[in-house]
């Protein structure tokens, strides 16, 4: 029986092992691949312990292979962007950042680069560029060589325009003489105004002074009502003379 095995690294970056069953005595591989690589374990056992068992290792050689997820990253200036890079080869390879004028890029305040190991010949390739600036934007390059080729694929990074808020402000306009300031003017709210509360005060009013006729009034009048509603002029002389005879007396 064989079984073999291959360590990889699963979605959440832990270690595991795929094994892979056999039977029989001979085992053969045609037309290998990349995938084949990885250890063979052939084991004989009769039914009575212990069992006898012996490894091979199988290693494939062929030239790199790097793939990029995102061919076009954007983001905003002032940000830090995140390019990814997947890369095969064996055996082991020089693994590179670039810009695409063929400068080389190290692990600065302004790079940073991890390098992340899934199996044998397998591994993620990350380029961290902190607070974008404009010159930043352009083409990286992801190259991998080893002694029998080499490979490279580019992702391109541009500017992404985030849109601002409009805001109104105050403009000034020079008309040569003065200048004319346009501003927006809010009115408030109306207010209620508060209601006045009337007093009635109650006026008493004193009633009229009797008048005392006087002399002229006496002879102003020409008439005076009686019983049967006319004036007696008699009766006015008989007055005067009682008068007088009074006044000789005393």
């Amino acid at each position: 029986m064989w079984r073999m095995c291959r360590r990889m690294l699963s979605p959440s970056c832990l270690p595991i092992s795929l094994v892979h069953v056999f039977t029989g005595e001979v085992l053969e591989l045609t037309n290998v691949h990349r995938s084949d690589m990885g250890s063979y374990l052939c084991i004989a056992s009769n039914g009575i312990p212990p069992s006898v068992s012996k490894r091979y290792i199988v290693q494939i050689n062929f030239h790199p292979k790097v793939v990029v997820s995102n061919q076009l990253v954007a983001a905003p200036i002032g940000s830090d962007v995140l390019l990814h890079c997947y890369v095969e080869s064996w055996p082991k390879a020089m693994h590179s950042w670039t810009r695409e004028n063929g400068i080389k890029l190290m692990n600065i305040p302004k790079y940073h680069m991890e390098e992340y190991h899934i199996n044998e010949y397998s591994l993620n390739m990350n380029l961290t560029i902190k607070d974008l600036e404009k010159h930043d934007f352009g083409g990286y390059n992801c190259s991998s060589v080893n002694a029998l080729g080499k490979a490279e694929s580019t992702v391109r990074l541009t500017e992404l325009h985030i849109p601002t808020k409009t805001t109104l402000i105050p403009v000034t306009h020079d008309t040569g003489r003065r200048k004319v300031v346009i501003k927006q003017k809010t009115q408030p709210p109306p207010t209620k105004k508060p209601r006045k509360k009337m007093r009635i005060e109650e006026v008493t009013t004193p009633p009229p002074a009797p008048q005392i006729p006087t002399r002229s009034d006496w002879f102003d009048q020409q008439n005076e009502i009686d019983g049967s509603g006319y004036w007696h002029r008699a009766h006015f002389l008989q007055i005067i003379l009682a008068l007088l005879v009074i006044s000789a007396i005393c």
